[in-house]
């Protein structure tokens, strides 16, 4: 009996030594492949040291923030016009304007050019479900009290974002993820959240899931896409009835790459599915066609990083987005 218990308790060691190593192994492997996206992201940032330690890869705490965490900084981000109609810019990082000076973001741009109030709703890192999640709560009407134009700043990699179960490569904050339920867009459950810290579940589960549905996402014509588009369209509907909903798509930096393929990875939308926006209402418009040219070249339309867009990249496009919209 003796034997037996030094012999399971000899296996429990062994085996969390082998897990710690994992996990060691995994930490440090994690940390190559994203260590290079963060270094050039903090160099947006006036103080990039304590920027890098702020988002440097390392254990946390998993966390589900709260809605209003992630709201209340984009809260004052209005910038008022005297002409009627006002336009709302929504999105991730692109629409916030990271690495950009604040007058030269696409909604202080609009402003400028249009007289018109516009609201800068772009939160950092999100995707589709955070517009949809803000369009659909029941606060952002009293926020956004009228608008006429609600301009969805898009890029591919959101059609991936959709199935990310964190924010960033290197924040342990929980982002809300939807799936197709009986016709039905529902929130789905994260009952492993806790376990989300570790890096071994970071390069596997977490990772590995999000790819594969991603590219069946893909595959079978983005059936999720397209239904938070719907009821997000739904929602503008109730809160604004004479409202215009704009798919803005713009190039993310994965584009900009020398190998980069098309289709690799990234859904560009084909002429079907660009009517199917159109058919459901949505106006749908390409930053490239706008500016009349590509907009991939890295050292003129890129901030520091080489990621997000630079004031060049939307002084090509904005006036072509003016002219097309007739603001």
């Amino acid at each position: 009996m003796k034997l037996f218990k030094k012999i399971v308790i000899g296996n429990i060691i062994l085996l969390f030594v082998v897990l710690i190593i994992v996990e060691f192994a995994n930490y440090q492997t994690y940390k190559a492949r994203w260590g290079h996206v963060m270094d050039k992201h903090v160099s947006n940032f006036d103080n990039p040291e304590k920027a890098k330690e702020l988002f440097a890869i390392k254990y946390k705490v998993p966390t589900y923030p709260k809605y209003e965490e992630w709201i209340n900084p984009i809260k004052n981000k209005i910038y008022k016009g005297s002409n009627t109609g006002a336009i709302v810019i929504i999105g991730c990082s692109y629409a916030y304007g990271m690495g950009l000076d604040e007058n030269q973001t696409l909604a202080y741009r609009l402003n400028k050019l249009t007289n018109r109030t516009t609201y800068n709703r772009g939160v950092s890192g999100t995707g589709p479900q955070m517009v949809y999640r803000q369009l659909s709560d029941k606060n952002f009407k009293k926020e956004v009290p009228e608008a006429e134009y609600i301009i969805y700043v898009f890029l591919p990699e959101h059609i991936t974002r959709q199935f990310q179960k964190l924010y960033s490569c290197y924040t342990t904050d929980i982002c809300d993820t939807y799936q197709i339920k009986n016709g039905k867009l529902v929130k789905n459950k994260e009952p492993f959240w806790f376990l989300y810290n570790l890096f071994t579940i970071k390069n596997t589960i977490i990772d590995i899931y999000r790819d594969q549905r991603s590219a069946e996402e893909r595959n079978k014509g983005c059936p999720l896409f397209f239904k938070t588009m719907e009821e997000t369209y739904k929602s503008i509907k109730n809160n604004y009835p004479n409202a215009k909903f704009v798919i803005l798509k713009v190039p993310d930096h994965a584009m900009c790459q020398k190998d980069y393929v098309s289709g690799s990875g990234l859904h560009e939308f084909n002429e079907k599915q660009i009517k199917k926006f159109e058919d459901m209402g949505i106006i749908y418009l390409d930053a490239e066609k706008l500016a009349g040219h590509q907009l991939r070249d890295i050292k003129k339309y890129r901030v520091a990083d080489e990621n997000h867009p630079n004031e060049r990249f939307w002084n090509e496009v904005i006036p072509g987005l003016v002219k097309t919209l007739k603001l």
